[in-house]
């Protein structure tokens, strides 16, 4: 069973590809700290006024991970506030 530990959530306009996303370099929308086990669900809000991006990046804070498994992410916007949630 896979478990996702201390994540940030950001926003980018920058292709991934073209520009790999540096830890913090890019607008932070929120941080996940601890642990959220497979098959669980978690949502994330930005705490401020977020930007118009095109780009979601989730990125695991410790460079000790190899990799992070999503099987959904959802992305949900209004006026004035955006939130992300994640599904595992």
């Amino acid at each position: 069973m896979y478990a996702a530990t201390n994540f940030t959530v950001g926003l980018s306009n920058a292709h991934p590809l073209a520009v790999k996303p540096v830890l913090d370099n890019y607008v932070v929308c929120g941080r996940y700290l601890g642990t959220v086990d497979a098959g669980t669900e978690v949502g994330i809000e930005c705490t401020d006024d977020p930007p118009s991006t095109r780009y979601v990046i989730v990125q695991v804070a410790s460079t000790d991970a190899i990799s992070l498994s999503l099987c959904e992410v959802e992305v949900y916007s209004s006026t004035g506030q955006a939130a992300r949630f994640l599904r595992y």
